[in-house]
């Protein structure tokens, strides 16, 4: 039996699958490296900032976000941190079309949840804030969103590419005819345009004429959950006291301290260092990547190289133009902002557990870490597919929609209607010159009932033919339904699918609803039940 609407229906963690070092996170085995399983084991961090240095930062936080016009609550979680004894709940997300995924929206409600937990328990400000990675290295992937299109098949909704050159959407101001804007929006609607909050949807999540990506997204988060204190910080937005920190990270031992993480780490290292990009330079005309190589650091395109200190003055000299990779960027978020805890995904917890001792080595505090709430939205379509296709929704999270199609006995039918014409064909034939014996004339009768019954029995058999393709037809539909809404490309719905066809359909309602029973350290897989 489906769940009824409104319900919030708990799964174990592991529905989509988890790797060794997640397992051991769940198991309570990395405890030591900050991963925490509940509330009762968070404690309030070591104030690592002085007053000054704190009303510093609220005020360049503060002069941030009057851009955005800001709800009050949002200025006054701002001005809190430079209250001694203030600290924040962090969660680090790439901006994306369509405000990001659902994972993405789940992450912003969850610190704001565990931020207003803290906040009763500790008796101190602790703000909800958002890392806006604007930056992101791999930005390419963000200029899309996977939909489902009214045949329940996977569309995709893009923008046009940025021209050769333009690394980042986040430098890229979106115009309408250049980068098919208007062409996203068009196609949304013509998806969605009969949901009954489209309009409400489209403005709340699309990107607008002049806005690039990181902004459009900064909106679209301020707009859900600036009435409860959520503050948007752009990777851009403290880039001094980002570059002032990769200085201290990279003179720190950072690659050495990496490669003993990656030598013991659960299960086995999760990246090759030679492999990753580390840092961005953003000046100039196209980026330049470094990476590790010869007596440290390396350009991808140049044989040369510098070492740790050379970079370090670098990095002071000319603070503007840098841009750390994920992997330095938890060191770098913590050495600019008190943070008490870290919300994040797998990813996420990787990188916390590859910088743990460094962090340590730094004088840095060792922020807690709880892995991100995984959430699978289902509403009555889904439900209705899954009670007629005879699944259970675990079944299909698991293992996707099973192959095939549910057995129609239109086959077994039809033989027995063929079987059932030949017979009757047969018995009629032998009837014949019996009934003529009787009177010629009843040959002519006997014409017409032949040709009636077994016309009778054909268009019956025609109509079980049809009847069984139908269903066959739907139930195709329904199997096309499940894999692609809740299991879409094989994998977590949250980190495919958009808000926008959810809140086009039910508008926000249900994200308060979720606000309200939310476990901010829940482990469990939810799935949110809508109509």
């Amino acid at each position: 039996m489906s769940a009824e609407p409104g319900l919030l229906e708990h799964l174990p963690a592991d529905v989509h699958g988890l790797l060794p070092f997640e397992l051991a996170a769940l198991a309570g085995k990395l405890a030591a490296h900050g991963v925490v399983l509940g509330l009762n084991e968070l404690r309030p961090p070591v104030d690592p900032f002085l007053p000054a240095e704190r009303e510093q930062l609220a005020q360049e936080l503060e002069a941030a976000a009057t851009l955005h016009a800001p709800h009050v609550a949002v200025l006054d979680s701002i001005r809190s941190l430079a209250r001694p004894g203030a600290s924040c709940v962090v969660t680090c997300l790439e901006p994306g079309l369509g405000g990001g995924t659902l994972a993405t929206l789940a992450q912003c409600l969850q610190v704001v949840s565990l931020a207003e937990e803290l906040r009763a328990r500790w008796g101190a400000p602790v703000v909800p804030l958002v890392w806006n990675d604007c930056e992101g290295i791999d930005s390419r992937r963000l200029e899309e969103r996977t939909v489902l299109d009214r045949s329940d098949e996977l569309a995709r909704v893009r923008l046009e590419a940025v021209a050769r050159g333009e690394r980042s959407w986040r430098s890229v101001p979106l115009v309408r005819e250049r980068y098919g804007l208007g062409a996203a929006r068009a196609f949304l609607r013509q998806l969605y345009g009969d949901a009954p909050k489209i309009d409400a949807a489209l403005d709340l999540f699309m990107p607008r004429e002049g806005e690039d990506l990181g902004r459009a997204c900064t909106r679209s988060w301020l707009e859900l959950f600036g009435p409860r204190g959520l503050v948007v910080v752009e990777s851009d937005t403290l880039r001094e006291r980002g570059s002032q920190a990769l200085a201290r990270i990279v003179s720190g031992g950072f690659l050495a301290s990496v490669r003993e993480a990656l030598a013991t780490f659960p299960g086995g290292a999760p990246l090759e260092l030679e492999e990753e990009e580390l840092i961005v330079h953003t000046g100039g005309t196209t980026p330049r990547i470094l990476g590790a190589g010869g007596d440290g650091y390396r350009y991808r395109d140049e044989p040369g190289s510098r070492t740790p200190s050379e970079l370090a003055a670098e990095l002071v000299q000319e603070p503007q133009p840098w841009s750390p990779s994920p992997l330095l960027r938890p060191l770098v978020r913590d050495l600019v902002l008190p943070v008490a805890a870290v919300v994040g995904d797998r990813g996420e917890l990787a990188r916390h557990l590859i910088t743990a001792d460094l962090h340590r080595s730094l004088g840095l505090p060792l922020p807690a870490f709880l892995r991100r709430v995984s959430l699978t939205l289902v509403d009555g379509a889904a439900r209705d597919a899954l009670e007629r296709e005879g699944l259970q929704l675990e079944q299909v999270l698991r293992h996707g929609s099973p192959e095939g199609e549910v057995p129609v006995p239109d086959r077994e039918l039809l033989e027995a209607l063929d079987v059932l014409a030949q017979e009757s064909r047969e018995r009629l034939a032998n009837l014949r010159p019996r009934l003529t014996d009787l009177e010629p004339s009843l040959a002519i009768p006997w014409k017409r009932a032949t040709r009636e019954l077994l016309g009778s029995i054909e268009r019956l058999g025609q109509k079980v033919a049809r009847v069984g393709a139908n269903r066959r037809g739907r139930s195709r539909r329904r199997r096309r339904l499940l894999a692609n809404g809740l299991r879409p490309h094989g994998g977590p719905q949250d980190e495919v699918h958009g808000p926008i066809p959810w809140v086009a359909r039910h508008g926000t309602g249900w994200i308060d609803g979720l606000a309200r029973e939310l476990d901010p350290a829940c482990a469990e897989h939810l799935v949110l039940h809508l109509p």
